[in-house]
């Protein structure tokens, strides 16, 4: 936008061609030169970003002051700022706030159940809807302490069985609105300073990722021709090195869509050497946290078998689920994710079994909605 303004500016109305650069290392800044764009190819991104300017005069600049102005009357003597991002996510966490104060936590009751086979494992009281809230709660505890008693004592029958083989993908690639996340585990920074250290990253300072400033996980299938120069360079470092050499370059991960790619493609290493000594503690930890997700790509997918089981116990039904890991796939790299839940350990039952349990009921109590963060 700003090249365009100065070309404006000067009444240019020759032909227009764009350097694009997803990195600054001398490999990629020759690569860019020989592929420079024809300038209609990003007149778009141009209109855009004219429209948010245009916005922020129209909205953020006359609105502040308007409401600057007007504010006075209240007491209020500094500027009162308005802006078209700022002020709507401003009402976004006012009104979460507000609910948040005004919460009244209620109790409800669970029933738990612990069974006995080959080994022990529990389930959870499924509450009928003739005496469930809307989020399919126990509200009266009378209800909860009957299931308890007409249980105490009965045997329970396995009436479902259930186990069905699950494909898990591996993590999407590095983006920007990654490090707002706070429950991403591998990208082990500082929330409030994850773009700093990753900029440190791509830029002087070490050269050694793509451009960070991006919002789309895709790769374009053109990338593909580096992939065995980056896994190669990559393999000399001995933090890598194994994972390097079990990486398929063959296998075809969903990261590869030129559909999805946006103005810039995912944060991915570049096939350089890294210098880790000279990586702060956190440059470090955010470098591997970009290699671990690059490399996962070429594993396999991760693959469990996921199981439910229903029992019926004196009429009433108590489900539960567990997970056993069946192939590691890209786990090898990454390990599990943060959102995956393990499960427990559930053993092999057929329909129609009996088996023994002990029944107690627990008392909870509501949450109200969790305040916004960065991530969410």
């Amino acid at each position: 936008m700003i090249a365009r303004e100065v070309l404006e500016y000067v009444n240019y109305n020759g032909p227009v061609r764009r350097l694009w650069l997803s990195a600054l290392d001398e490999a990629s800044i020759k690569k860019a030169l020989g592929a420079l764009r024809a300038g209609a190819e990003t007149e778009k991104m141009y209109d855009a970003g004219l429209g948010r300017s245009r916005g922020d005069w129209l909205i953020g600049m006359n609105m502040t002051r308007l409401c600057s102005i007007l504010s006075r009357d209240f007491g209020y003597k500094g500027a009162l700022s308005v802006g078209r991002v700022q002020t709507p996510t401003l009402r976004l966490v006012v009104d979460r706030d507000r609910q948040i104060e005004q919460f009244v936590p209620q109790a409800y009751f669970d029933v738990v159940g612990t069974f006995t086979a080959a080994c022990s494992f529990k389930a959870k009281w499924q509450v009928p809807d003739n005496v469930a809230d809307e989020h399919g709660r126990c509200l009266q505890v009378c209800h909860a302490d009957n299931v308890v008693n007409q249980c105490q004592g009965q045997t329970a029958v396995v009436s479902a069985f259930d186990t069905k083989r699950q494909k898990g993908e591996a993590s999407c690639l590095v983006l920007l609105r990654l490090f707002a996340k706070s429950d991403v585990s591998q990208i082990r920074v500082w929330r409030s300073r994850g773009v700093e250290y990753c900029t440190s990253l791509c830029t002087e300072k070490h050269k050694v990722t793509t451009y960070p400033r991006t919002d789309c996980a895709y790769l374009p299938l053109s990338q593909y021709d580096d992939v065995a120069s980056i896994v190669n360079r990559l393999s000399q470092v001995p933090l890598f090195s194994s994972w390097c050499k079990d990486a398929n370059p063959a296998e075809e991960g969903a990261c590869w869509n030129d559909k999805k790619i946006t103005a810039h493609h995912a944060i991915i290493p570049l096939p350089v050497t890294p210098d880790l000594t000279a990586m702060t503690e956190k440059e470090r930890n955010l470098y591997q946290a970009i290699v671990q997700r690059y490399l996962a790509q070429f594993y396999s997918v991760a693959e469990d078998d996921a199981t439910t089981v229903v029992l019926t116990v004196a009429g009433h039904l108590f489900k539960t689920s567990g997970r056993v890991e069946q192939v590691k796939g890209w786990r090898v790299v990454m390990g599990k994710d943060d959102d995956e839940e393990a499960g427990q350990s559930l053993p092999l039952l057929s329909i129609g079994q009996v088996l023994s349990g002990t029944y107690q009921r627990e008392e909870k109590k509501t949450k109200p909605p969790a305040r916004f963060t960065e991530g969410a």
